[in-house]
């Protein structure tokens, strides 16, 4: 997902797979720390196994540091190859630059 906003330093992110961030439901969350803590599940997941359907909305985060948001909506989804393909279709203005200019004093 990163990626889709030109952002390319890897950094902690995680997704809710009920639309909330930092949701109170342990079974919608999904993380990519370094070392996941008990009862975690890991961000790393095959898209085709989270039962995604049309219309679903998920909570992205990224660099859990400066929390990056981003709310996603499942627009359409079909079968390739028995795996399905994430894909961005739309987008609604210009992603934030990751790292702004720094600003010398």
């Amino acid at each position: 997902m990163r990626l889709a906003f030109g952002w390319a330093d890897q950094h902690l992110y995680a997704f809710w797979t009920d639309g909330e961030f930092w949701s109170q439901d342990p079974e919608a969350g999904y993380w990519a720390p370094f070392e996941l803590e008990e009862g975690q599940r890991t961000a790393r997941v095959p898209v085709g196994e989270l039962g995604l359907r049309k219309g679903k909305k998920l909570a992205y985060l990224f660099d859990f540091g400066d929390e990056w948001r981003a709310m996603l909506r499942v627009v359409d989804s079909w079968e390739i190859e028995d795996e399905s393909c994430p894909m961005l279709v739309e987008a609604e203005g210009a992603p934030p630059r990751q790292y702004p200019p720094f600003e010398e004093e």
